[in-house]
């Protein structure tokens, strides 16, 4: 199965996650944009800014018919505000170092939802089998995540798909980049 056929199915995934985010909070999501594209490994870790700027960031796995992870980079501040806009009751009475725990909870399940929906839409339109692990999140400079991802998988190609995601909950906005980076035999 060639990757190519597969960025056409991630605009579905996105989709049924929109749906479950909203069902989960209770609050109208919108994905406000996506923007997919084939990106040079060089180029990844300058997504979100410079390769030392700090991003929070989810690796999800997946076996099955392919295999590899799927990279889910967040701008802190924005993941933040989007955390508070989904469920802002929760953060209320919390102080302040309590909230980067549930912060990282909440990150965890909207990547668990945006990971597991895309997937299922790529398997779905390609008729393959898909199994995504659990979310693993980590804060750290977008150039040592990447490097981490690398290492982990045996990447077999030097152009992987990104799709920029635009998420929006009222008037907070917040982005996401979704790297795609397939595993070779």
């Amino acid at each position: 199965m060639k990757y190519d056929n597969v960025i056409r199915h991630i605009g579905e995934g996105l989709e049924s996650a929109r749906k479950a985010l909203g069902a989960l909070t209770g609050k109208d999501v919108e994905v406000a944009s996506v923007k997919s594209s084939e990106m040079s490994l060089a180029e990844v870790p300058f997504l979100a800014g410079a390769p030392d700027s700090v991003v929070l960031a989810s690796y999800i796995r997946y076996s099955g018919d392919l295999r590899g992870q799927i990279l889910i980079l967040y701008r802190p501040d924005n993941m933040k505000d989007l955390a508070l806009a989904l469920a802002p009751e929760f953060f209320a009475e919390l102080k302040e170092e309590e909230k980067e725990a549930l912060l990282e909870s909440v990150v965890s399940e909207v990547s668990n939802i945006l990971g597991s929906s895309t997937l299922n839409a790529i398997a779905d339109g390609t008729e393959s089998t898909l199994r995504p692990s659990p979310p693993c999140i980590v804060r750290d400079m977008a150039g040592a995540i990447l490097e981490t991802a690398l290492v982990a998988g045996s990447i077999f190609s030097e152009k992987v798909p990104v799709v920029d995601v635009k998420m929006k909950l009222g008037r907070t906005d917040a982005g996401a980049e979704m790297i795609f980076l397939p595993e070779g035999s």
